[in-house]
């Protein structure tokens, strides 16, 4: 079965996040070329395959004895078909959604928000942070702010009621260590959209049966990454915009279509980076609040002193949340 949603989520930051996200009431979803992972939702490529096969061997089991012929034209066996077959719609599925093809934009580029979650059983890394995540922020230290789950999952759906989204959802990370039982109890629906909609359209050759598989294929893709970064228990916001191609075609053909969101950018390294700035006219001056818990004081030789300064910013802003410092000594 699914796991369930965790009850709290971590969100790691330095000074500056910290500040940025108390004043504007916001989190920013950064586009997913630009996360910590140069590979970022490349890692499901590998696993798409083997979703797809079933729906080839169904399709080749009820080939005529001509149609075979056709086939092992281009292979030498069935089984050799079975393989390669589900590789080259994988990449055309990932060429067509995150890459663009043909001159065309990609179907969506989502953005996303970064979470950790926390086995409450483990009492010290609940209460005093992760030491691995501490490290990234070196001798200026950092700060975690703890977020209600079922808060953020709220805002999220004010979020998508405002703004054209093709998908909007949150959800804990899968990783790639994962055995393909877990990954089909975690991804079932999405797996049989997929495996459904593939297989109706390659038998009618009608690619209007795909018009949802889309969405599921994102929500799989965005939600799965490489083992190496499973110490961090990942959960994730995942926001992917209606391209303003999409939303233009469909107001001229006089559909109703929320408005496109806003791309900002930050810079980082002399780059310009590409985000979305969450929950911004919801959160903030418009009455409602991000649900902020507890801040966490990173290592730092003047972490008491930090934490005064954190609670005077929480009350500055009217947020009524526990500050806290972690035991972990200092890591200069």
């Amino acid at each position: 079965m699914p796991k369930s949603q965790p009850d709290e989520l971590y969100h790691y930051t330095g000074i500056h996040g910290l500040k940025g996200i108390v004043e504007s009431q916001t989190l920013w979803a950064t586009h997913y070329k630009y996360l910590n992972d140069a590979e970022e939702v490349t890692h499901f490529r590998d696993r798409l395959p083997e979703i797809l096969r079933p729906v080839f061997n169904n399709i080749f089991s009820g080939l005529t004895p001509q149609q075979r012929q056709v086939l092992l034209c281009d292979y030498n066996s069935i089984d050799i078909a079975l393989n390669e077959e589900p590789k080259k719609l994988a990449t055309i599925m990932y060429n067509v959604t995150f890459a663009g093809i043909s001159n065309k934009p990609p179907i969506t580029e989502p953005h996303i928000t970064s979470f950790c979650t926390v086995d409450r059983k483990d009492e010290h890394i609940a209460n005093h942070g992760l030491l691995s995540q501490w490290r990234g922020y070196g001798v200026q230290g950092g700060y975690v702010i703890i977020f209600d789950t079922e808060g953020l999952v709220e805002l999220l759906h004010e979020e998508g009621k405002k703004w054209a989204y093709s998908a909007i959802f949150a959800g804990d990370v899968v990783y790639s260590s994962a055995t393909a039982a877990e990954m089909h109890d975690e991804f079932r629906t999405h797996i049989e959209v997929i495996q459904k909609n593939w297989e109706e359209a390659l038998r009618a050759l009608d690619p209007k049966a795909l018009e949802n598989t889309y969405k599921s294929f994102v929500a799989c893709a965005c939600r799965y990454k490489h083992w190496g970064f499973a110490e961090e228990r990942e959960f994730r916001i995942v926001v992917a915009p209606t391209s303003l191609e999409i939303v233009q075609i469909g107001r001229g053909e006089g559909k109703t279509i929320l408005p496109a969101k806003p791309v900002s950018h930050f810079i980082r390294n002399g780059t310009t980076v590409p985000y979305l700035n969450l929950f911004e006219g919801i959160t903030g001056s418009s009455g409602k609040q991000l649900p902020i818990k507890h801040v966490i004081v990173g290592p730092h030789p003047e972490k008491e002193k930090r934490k005064i300064a954190v609670e005077k910013l929480l009350a500055q802003n009217k947020i009524q949340a526990d500050v806290s410092v972690s035991a972990i000594p200092y890591l200069g």
